[in-house]
């Protein structure tokens, strides 16, 4: 049996809206800097701008890597499956030819 749905406990984050990395990146309040040398570094900006960064690279380099490597894909994929459906359509179209001559037999007979 299933259980009813409880509501999680109050200590339990949930998520009440949608957030994209870039409204995060832009949200931010600034941080007190980590002070290296002479410089200073927001490290959680530049870790959330770089985490951006590498993200919308990756997903470039997935859609390039699709667009090059699906076509040749599917014609293997489409060359491959051609003989097992003509094979099922022509079992197929056989039967209906057996069937519709079954019954025209039958409307014969019974005329």
């Amino acid at each position: 049996m299933n259980a009813p749905l409880r509501a999680p406990p109050d200590d339990v984050p949930t998520l009440t809206e949608v957030v994209r990395p870039s409204e995060l990146v832009d949200s931010l309040e600034v941080p007190q800097p980590v002070h290296a040398g002479h410089a200073t570094i927001d490290e959680e900006r530049l870790t959330l701008q770089i985490l951006w960064n590498v993200g919308a690279r990756a997903d470039a380099l997935l859609e390039s890597g699709l667009r090059t490597h699906l076509p040749p894909m599917l014609e293997q994929l489409v060359e491959q499956l051609l003989p097992v459906l003509r094979a099922e359509l022509s079992s197929g179209l056989a039967d209906a030819v057996r069937e519709a001559i079954a019954q025209e037999i039958e409307r014969s007979r019974s005329r």
